[in-house]
């Protein structure tokens, strides 16, 4: 999995911005994974922590993926507008620590 950097992107349709990655997925497991947009959280400077914003195209949504399957969209956030360290993480199982996490710095 990868995730790439958090950008800022304006949604007309609910005239506010967001902040968006593009993710890609790959299961390299054996068996056929679930995945969905509501496994990843964005913690703000603050200490804030919420989960995805909908995304109206071009989100990575909910699925499965067989072995070897891979998918990719964009995971967006409310953005908190805050400058300094931002954390998403994704847990895949709610009863689980997060799997990953990413640090991104913002001005």
């Amino acid at each position: 999995m990868t995730l790439g950097p958090l950008k800022r992107v304006h949604d007309d349709l609910t005239d506010a911005d967001r902040l968006c990655s593009t993710v890609h997925l790959l299961n390299r497991d054996t068996s056929t994974q679930d995945y969905d947009d509501d496994d990843f959280a964005i913690q703000s400077p603050r200490g804030n922590v919420s989960g995805t914003a909908l995304v109206y195209s071009g989100g990575i949504n909910s699925g499965e993926l067989v072995h070897n399957g891979t998918t990719s969209g964009r995971v967006c956030f409310v953005d908190a507008t805050a400058p300094g360290l931002y954390v998403v993480s994704w847990t895949p199982d709610s009863d689980d620590d997060p799997r990953a996490v990413w640090l991104f710095e913002r001005g």
